[in-house]
């Protein structure tokens, strides 16, 4: 990760068991659990840690971030060594723990269930796995009973619907959430434009996770140049980006010889899986967005591909919980093509919560 370091934070990557009850086709035929052999699915997370005490004055931030479909929790690193830094000297709020995450089928989590995943992935259950791994795993500093601390989720594109999910599922956890372009509902009469566009994906290479090397010792920037030719990825900052391959390389490649074909983390099949998904248009999945009582900033690019339509419902949906905030020109991965700006803005959204929550 650059930077690889810091004297704000130290940071590590951890495995940890995910929510257990998934949705049906959600485990491998054969690795169900069962009640006398209840073996969940593994999720990979990076924590990063203060370095430094926090004042007993100062409020406590601890966040959760959640990454878009075909990305991972490597993308994220730059915004939060921006945020440890912002907040390094303030005497009144101060960055506790952060964890990035990865879907149980992208990045390390993918690794660690290598032969365990089914056909099948609720976002819903993605939401599940958040508030396990904080009210479990991460007690500690997300219920922490001798600091003062706020909870923050932020997430991007469908991880902005797996936030806003784990906002409704842990009402008495978080404080606020932050979805930026979430994916949380479209119109029916969109399915057949959505379905043409993963088709023409499929066609153009842009959801391949499959890259032929010529030369084994090139792999990193033959890796680089596919996601820099790819529409997602080609205007991404460039240490996001840098952050994120590094994020998305196999553990075999050590192993790798000239002419082989290295096999990313996350594969083209999960990918084309979640760019599917659309319970979160069903009753169940529209009822638990209604149900989130904590502040939802919902952050939009103006060039989203979410159009006016689609917006102006999950406005309607979130009712007094939203607050709307549209970036003028910006686009759908904004985050990782404008990380400072989108810094800036969870910066402000942290402020504004500890000024209110002061006051309670």
């Amino acid at each position: 990760m650059i930077p690889d370091s810091s004297p704000h934070y130290t940071y590590a990557t951890k495995i940890t068991t995910a929510y257990l009850h998934r949705e049906a086709g959600s485990y491998a035929i054969g690795h169900e659990p069962t009640p006398e052999t209840p073996v969940p699915l593994k999720i990979a997370y990076r924590r990063y840690e203060a370095t430094n005490a926090i004042p007993p004055a100062a409020t406590a931030i601890n966040l959760v971030l959640f990454h878009g479909t075909g990305m991972n929790k490597g993308l994220w690193h730059y915004h939060i060594d921006q945020l440890y830094r912002r907040f390094s000297s303030s005497a009144t709020i101060r960055i506790n723990t952060v964890l990035a995450m990865d879907a149980i089928n992208h990045g390390d989590s993918a690794v660690a269930n290598r032969g365990r995943l089914g056909s099948r992935y609720d976002w819903r259950d993605g939401g599940y796995d958040i508030v396990k791994v904080v009210t479990k795993d991460e007690a500690s500093s997300f219920l922490s009973s001798h600091q003062r601390h706020i909870n923050v989720l932020v997430g991007h594109s469908f991880g902005g619907c797996t936030v806003m999910f784990a906002a409704s599922f842990g009402l008495e956890v978080f404080d606020c959430c932050i979805p930026i372009n979430p994916v949380c509902y479209f119109a029916p009469e969109e399915r057949f434009v959505r379905q043409k566009a993963m088709t023409d994906w499929w066609y153009k290479g842009y959801l391949n996770s499959r890259v032929a090397v010529a030369t084994a010792q090139d792999y990193w920037l033959v890796v680089l140049k596919k996601y820099q030719k790819n529409v997602f990825y080609a205007r991404f900052h460039p240490l996001v980006l840098s952050n994120f391959v590094e994020d998305e390389i196999p553990p075999e490649v050590g192993s790798l010889a000239d002419g082989d074909t290295l096999e990313l983390k996350t594969s083209t099949e999960v990918q084309r899986l979640l760019y599917s998904y659309s319970d979160f248009n069903d009753a169940n999945g529209q009822a638990a967005l209604a149900n989130i009582k904590i502040p939802v900033f919902l952050i939009y690019g103006e060039n989203d591909l979410a159009d006016a339509k689609n917006r102006n419902h999950t406005r309607e949906v979130l009712k007094q919980s939203c607050r709307y905030i549209e970036i003028p020109k910006g686009g759908h991965v904004l985050h990782a093509e404008e990380p400072d700006l989108t810094v800036h803005l969870l910066g402000l959204i942290i402020e504004e919560r500890c000024i209110i929550r002061s006051r309670l």
